[in-house]
């Protein structure tokens, strides 16, 4: 697995072990927005393959995945520390 898919499946399995369940809901909406940005940089890079050349459109996706992953484990990190 790539560093990202592990990231994610870390993040996610932690997400579901919140106690606070005010904050497992938010944190559980920003893993479900996620998935749909994966899903859709999935079918790019399906394209990508066909076209034989990594698109545009790939690499802005693929910016978009690190950067909420980033921003997803920042507040799994503030939850932790704010509801135990």
């Amino acid at each position: 697995m790539t560093d990202f898919a592990t990231r994610y499946i870390h993040a996610a399995s932690l997400v579901k072990t919140m106690r606070n369940k005010q904050a497992r809901q938010d944190l559980d909406r920003m893993v479900r927005a996620m998935d749909k940005i994966r899903t859709l940089r999935s079918q790019e890079a399906v394209i990508c393959q066909r076209q034989r050349h990594i698109t545009r459109k790939y690499n802005e996706l693929d910016k978009q995945c690190e950067d909420q992953l980033d921003q997803l484990e920042k507040y799994i990190v503030f939850a932790r520390l704010l509801y135990g």
